[in-house]
């Protein structure tokens, strides 16, 4: 995995964060794009919204596994 540049980023006090262009530029990140965020073990993952088949799972085909709700 290539690590194209490393900023320290913090939450507001809304629990938002801002990514750096040059970290959205260099994922090919255009505004407006859809993006999925969700925690794996520990980390914050974000990623491209990949296209979901009708009919299918969303949280399976987002995330690529079943989601589990507690």
């Amino acid at each position: 995995m290539r690590h194209a540049e490393c900023t320290e980023i913090t939450a507001d006090g809304e629990m938002r964060i801002t990514l750096p262009r040059a970290i959205m530029r260099a994922a090919g990140i255009e505004p407006g794009m859809p993006l999925v965020a969700y925690e794996d073990d520990g980390q914050i993952v974000v990623e491209m919204r990949p296209a979901v088949l009708p009919g299918a799972p969303v949280a399976e085909a987002l995330l690529g596994k079943p989601a589990v709700v507690e």
